[in-house]
């Protein structure tokens, strides 16, 4: 159901909304952040959390704006709103996308792509985190294969580099939905649509 009837591949990309998992991760561990004299801080991914919820701010505003004063990486804090999905807290997807736009989730194919690798790797996303790798993942010859991610870093080239990030981000998104006990749903679209970044 991803060919058109001429024959050409359709564009199948997940469709975005409040996900909400029914219970955290098995292996989901809440870790306060310790500070010695001071009373326990609530994790990072926490705090972007409830600036993403509570006071309704995007993910870029939460990376421009951080307590240290240092910006971060818009895909930080959208790792830190994984995070929250995996400890069982709903997300709102849909203002995910508006700062990173659909093509940082995998596509129905990409999906499809990612299961198969992970059997392939002998990965299992939701077991045991301490034998899970997302460079194996990688490795498989249906996403990058072992010649581009073996690599020394300084002998790839910018466009490998490139590739290489933008799969991590989407193995996070699989990852993080997988081990939410969430199962996509789907919708046809065009590539430009899907890459939009809307402001």
């Amino acid at each position: 159901d991803d060919v058109a009837s001429d024959g050409q591949q359709k564009c199948t990309y997940m469709k975005h909304g409040v996900l909400t998992p029914t219970t955290p991760w098995l292996f989901a561990l809440y870790k306060p952040r310790k500070k010695k004299g001071v009373p326990d801080q609530p994790p990072t991914w926490e705090v972007s959390y409830d600036r993403f919820v509570k006071k309704n701010e995007s993910p870029s505003a939460i990376a421009m704006t951080q307590d240290t004063g240092r910006a971060v990486q818009v895909g930080t804090v959208v790792g830190h709103l994984l995070e929250a999905l995996v400890q069982g807290k709903p997300v709102d997807m849909r203002r995910v996308v508006q700062s990173v736009g659909s093509d940082f989730f995998p596509s129905r194919v990409e999906w499809r792509s990612l299961e198969t690798a992970c059997g392939n790797a002998s990965q299992n996303p939701v077991g045991d985190p301490a034998l899970f790798s997302q460079k194996e993942i990688l490795r498989d010859g249906l996403i990058l294969g072992p010649e581009t991610v073996d690599k020394d870093r300084e002998t790839k080239t910018e466009e490998e580099k490139e590739k290489e990030r933008v799969w991590y981000d989407k193995i996070r998104a699989f990852v993080a939905l997988k081990r939410s006990g969430i199962e996509p749903e789907w919708e046809h679209g065009n590539e430009r649509d899907a890459k939009r970044v809307k402001i």
